[in-house]
């Protein structure tokens, strides 16, 4: 399954599922829908953005050496999502377009799946910015997307994370291996979960 042209939604879908904000349609961004909710705007990533995000910025499990080099992993994102195989956005608190983290799909969507990443900047650690962005994404997925299921994987280790996905409405699906050496659990989105923090109570 790839993503040529991305499924746009009417402003307001998605309200009354607790936990899930608005989505806004936009054609700005490289291909990239404007997702809005819980208190964050979800957009894509230019190239302006590249001295906030070198360092989270990571390609192939390799994290960025500098802003040339965070430049170019952008470029490729972005052939990636003009190719359909990927969905790139770039987390802003309402009201801000500062780049806090990214969250999106990255590893195509054969049989209608998508997988989540993520990554947050550490000053903004700890305050739940990156489960709501994850809870807008898997519901953006499972809704306007049409993606059969929504998928993650965290390193057994990484408790952080592993936690965060949780808190997002994902379940425990098992492990896999990641490499020669490293095994990951893999989680699944059930498209439910409980209200992040702020978010308006079901109407």
């Amino acid at each position: 399954m790839q993503v040529r042209n991305v499924p746009r939604a009417r402003r307001g879908a998605g309200r009354g599922k607790p936990g899930y904000g608005a989505y806004v349609a936009s054609n700005q961004h490289d291909h990239t829908p404007v997702l809005t909710g819980l208190g964050l705007t979800l957009r894509g990533v230019v190239e302006g953005d590249i001295a906030t995000i070198r360092s989270i910025s990571y390609y192939d499990g390799r994290v960025a050496i500098d802003d040339d080099d965070a430049a170019e992993m952008l470029r490729r994102i972005h052939g990636d999502v003009a190719r359909g195989e990927s969905l790139h956005w770039g987390i802003c608190l309402q009201g801000s377009d500062e780049v806090t983290g990214t969250v999106g799909f990255y590893r195509g969507f054969a049989d209608g799946i998508g997988e989540v990443g993520y990554v947050l900047r550490e000053v903004y650690r700890g305050r739940g910015i990156m489960t709501r962005a994850v809870r807008i994404v898997v519901a953006y997925g499972l809704g306007p997307l049409g993606l059969a299921r929504v998928e993650a994987r965290s390193a057994r280790d990484n408790e952080a994370s592993r936690a965060l996905l949780l808190r997002a409405g994902f379940v425990e699906a098992g492990i896999v291996q990641h490499g020669a050496a490293e095994e990951q659990v893999r989680y699944v989105a059930t498209g439910a979960g409980p209200p992040a923090p702020g978010a308006p109570a079901p109407t």
